[in-house]
């Protein structure tokens, strides 16, 4: 199902975005001042992988202690969109890292960031998703969160659909894995044209992954249209976010704010832990 765009995205403003703002005023109050960033200071690593003489790129936050004595970081891997890379979405993997204390990996998918591309005739959805697991393999990750955004969003369902052990949760973001969405050029795009991964919705969906879908409510590129059919593919709610296509590229801290802040975001960080939990037995 889905909800009025601009009442939830009003909704998410006051109580997410607001909340800064408020917390600010109440230590101005008392004197103190409320520092803009996060205390913890969350570096990074650019990594080129060589695959058989083609260079595969990815960044991976440095935040590797544990964030208790007996429990490691969560991963969590973030899904550019088309036009982008990796690095574009560098700022909101560090807030990320620094108040979920997540270990976010951001790789470039072939053709983008500084990722040699893919022979024309070999782009297809899978291959896609068969560089990430390179990715993940060679970051030895068992269990991971995925975040995708646009294009990403498409690979993410893909990856959940066909490695569900591998992943905790997917926040699917102005997604195009349904086919109702504008047309783009390219080879990527091509593959993008003719993509129609409703039947991997269905599968995630069925196999119990925690799955959080999020919309801008002026997205013009993927529109309204497309999020009402992936909410009645994926049988759940949509959530608006204010702002459009990127809005978390506009707003870095946006998704964090969302996922602290807001009942649906804080319900999906519950399930998260729960699969997590179920997965290590």
């Amino acid at each position: 199902m889905i909800v009025a765009p601009l009442r939830e995205a009003g909704d998410v403003a006051v109580r997410s975005l607001g909340a800064p703002v408020s917390d600010a005023l109440a230590l101005l109050r008392i004197g103190q001042r409320r520092d803009r960033h996060p205390a913890v200071h969350v570096g990074w690593q650019v990594v080129n992988l060589d695959v058989s003489g083609r260079r595969l790129r990815y960044r991976v936050t440095d935040n590797v202690l544990p964030v208790t004595e007996d429990e490691a970081p969560i991963w969590a891997m973030s899904l550019h969109g088309y036009f982008a890379g990796g690095s574009m979405y560098a700022r909101e993997s560090e807030v990320l890292a620094a108040r979920l204390g997540w270990r976010v990996v951001n790789p470039s998918l072939p053709g983008f960031g500084g990722s040699d591309p893919l022979p024309g005739e070999t782009v297809t959805i899978a291959a896609l998703t068969a560089e990430l697991e390179r990715v993940r393999r060679h970051l030895g990750i068992d269990r991971m969160v995925l975040l995708g955004h646009s294009m990403g969003a498409a690979v993410a369902v893909h990856l959940a659909a066909t490695a569900p052990d591998a992943v905790l949760g997917v926040l699917y973001r102005d997604g195009v894995a349904t086919p109702s969405w504008q047309r783009r050029q390219g080879a990527v795009a091509r593959v993008l044209m003719s993509l129609d991964l409703s039947e991997d919705v269905r599968r995630v969906r069925a196999s119990g992954i925690p799955l959080l879908a999020e919309w801008g409510c002026f997205d013009r590129l993927v529109p309204p249209a497309t999020a009402t059919e992936f909410a009645d593919v994926a049988d759940l709610d949509v959530h608006w976010i204010p702002g459009g296509h990127s809005w978390m590229l506009a707003r870095p801290s946006g998704q964090a704010d969302v996922l602290a802040q807001m009942g649906w975001g804080r319900a999906f960080l519950d399930a998260v832990e729960a699969r997590r939990l179920a997965l290590a037995t």
